[in-house]
């Protein structure tokens, strides 16, 4: 085989093609990285936004449980107990409206007290709403158009027989 300033042919070969190819791998990362970051950012996204729908969630559930027993913390009255169970339940969220309503009021003709959580056998609702801004314009065009999403969630729990008493 013929040698050319010391390289066979075949090397001399393969050295020529690759001057062509310098900057091709810097012009496809150039390409591919903005896909890439948008793909990791979308899922970020979709992973905060599952984390605080499943949060939420659980802190309703553990507010309601709580609510059906007609309890309240020390020193707090009973709605004040059942939000602070709620945002116990839901560490690092804001949860900017908690409401809490009971059946009696409207059922009975204004016998219940809504104030207070309602009475035994009386239904009590509680929803929780909170806002979450997202990581990427992407997931905004989804969920709305100034990237805030709105999380309302609401459950109906129907209160246990306990004492008058611990309506207060």
């Amino acid at each position: 085989m013929k040698k050319i300033n010391g390289m066979s042919k075949r090397h001399c070969y393969a050295r020529r093609n690759s001057k062509g190819k310098r900057g091709e791998g810097l012009v496809e990362f150039a390409i591919v990285l903005p896909f890439f970051f948008l793909l990791m950012f979308g899922i970020l996204d979709m992973g905060h936004l599952y984390f605080v729908q499943v949060t939420l969630e659980n802190a309703v559930r553990q507010a309601g449980r709580f609510a059906v027993t007609g309890r309240s913390l020390p020193g707090l009255s009973r709605v004040a107990s059942i939000e602070t169970i709620a945002q116990n339940a839901a560490p690092g969220l804001d949860l900017t409206k908690i409401i809490i309503t009971s059946s009696g009021a409207t059922s009975t003709g204004g016998v219940g007290n809504a104030a207070s959580g309602g009475l035994p056998g009386e239904d009590v609702t509680i929803s929780l709403k909170t806002h979450l801004t997202l990581f990427t314009n992407l997931m905004g065009h989804f969920y709305g158009t100034n990237d805030v999403d709105t999380f309302t969630v609401a459950t109906t729990f129907r209160n246990e027989r306990f004492p008058y008493s611990q309506t207060d």
